[in-house]
């Protein structure tokens, strides 16, 4: 018969390891990490320029995410490795597996936690063996709640120029989204509000394919179509696909979207498609408004900049309600591999339509998300930062 007493003991004991222990565990990890600094914001890809060296930091949560971000990478490394820079970071949730897994490692300072943990650093090292471009791959073991202050400050440590996070929700074979965590969205929502750069969101509908090997080469002339409304998130979107066209396998398509003001023209589209190459169109304006300086500078920049390029080319769209909209996305769909867009701020000002589901990533972000749209195209939605102030974390 077991005594009271040693029972007691037994059961403190045991209680003692399994909470207290990992707790005092996660204090000492979170000692050897930075002290809580000033996060500023810096400036985005739109006023980097073209030259300028992209830092990405590409954050993933399980071997899944792994092909999708392998070949965004490479998608970005165009003929000048050099100008090319990137830090993933592999985001695991602190909880009693990951704490007992933690407890009894010997290293506190190697954070690869279970077999997933390592064949997610070697699929990475792998693939930096390969190309010629500077990569680092580090691992974060943070609750939800606060993980997005590890992504800031890595994000501002390294001066990245955008922060890539994986979709709360994810592609399944009948062509419906399904929800991985719930709390991978408000993860994604503290970062967008914290983050000291650009943030693009990606949804993967078999960017890379599904293992962790099938991103080794990338499919040759891929078409990605960037998508602009108008707005500041938009021109950073439309930057970012400038960087993709420098890829020798990969078409970039520029969609600018207009609204018909004009009831006879409410059902008609326009669309004129050739390398850089502007046909007037003097019965419709701009979601962007052409009397809005911003945009319309930036539409004439960008268009001078890649007018010698043959794989960069110019289309207009005419659409007048959210039934047009739909429908022209999903003709541009059959010929796209990645659709690359901002907020679209401007269509939710010109009334068109609405965020239901997903209000972060904007109106166009939302409809590309949602199941009902029939899209099966991948998506990047490019968030730019909401304030220039500095955050502290």
């Amino acid at each position: 018969m077991i005594d009271v007493r040693v029972l007691e003991v037994v059961m403190l004991s045991s209680f003692l390891n399994s909470v207290i222990a990992p707790l005092a565990l996660l204090g000492m990890v979170s000692a050897t990490k930075k002290p809580n600094v000033m996060i500023s914001t810096h400036s985005g890809m739109e006023e980097q320029g073209p030259g300028a060296e992209l830092h990405l930091l590409v954050c993933l949560h399980n071997a899944i995410d792994v092909p999708c971000s392998i070949n965004l990478i490479e998608s970005f490394r165009g003929p000048d490795a050099c100008s090319l820079s990137v830090n993933t970071m592999h985001l695991i949730e602190y909880n009693e597996r990951t704490a007992a897994q933690l407890l009894y490692r010997r290293d506190i300072t190697h954070m690869l936690v279970g077999g997933e943990s390592k064949q997610i650093s070697d699929a990475f090292e792998a693939y930096r063996s390969q190309v010629a471009i500077p990569m680092r791959h580090s691992t974060t073991v943070s609750f939800f709640f606060n993980m997005h202050e590890d992504i800031c400050r890595s994000a501002e440590e390294v001066e990245a120029s955008m922060i890539v996070l994986p979709y709360h929700m994810l592609y399944r074979a009948d062509g419906k989204m399904q929800v991985r965590n719930s709390a991978i969205r408000k993860l994604n929502q503290r970062v967008i509000s914290h983050a000291p750069c650009p943030v693009g969101i990606i949804i993967n509908r078999g960017l890379g394919g599904t293992t962790l090997w099938s991103a080794s080469g990338m499919s040759k002339n891929r078409n990605v179509f960037g998508l602009f409304f108008g707005g500041p998130s938009d021109c950073e979107a439309i930057t970012l696909g400038g960087r993709l066209a420098e890829h020798p396998d990969i078409n970039f398509t520029l969609v600018h979207f207009l609204c018909s003001r004009h009831r006879e023209q409410a059902s008609s589209q326009v669309s004129s498609k050739a390398a850089m190459v502007q046909k007037s169109s003097p019965k419709v304006n701009s979601f962007a408004e052409t009397d809005k300086p911003p945009d319309q500078m930036f539409l004439n920049s960008f268009r001078r900049m890649y007018e010698k390029n043959s794989r960069v080319f110019y289309e207009e769209r005419t659409v007048r309600t959210k039934q047009n909209l739909v429908a022209t996305l999903q003709a541009l769909d059959a010929e796209c591999t990645l659709f690359i867009v901002g907020q679209g701020q401007s269509l939710a000002a010109a009334g068109l339509m609405r965020s239901t589901e997903c209000s972060e990533l904007g109106p166009v972000g939302d409809l590309l998300a949602h199941s009902l749209s029939s899209i099966t195209s991948s998506v990047l939605i490019v968030i730019k930062s909401r304030s220039h102030k500095s955050f502290l974390l």
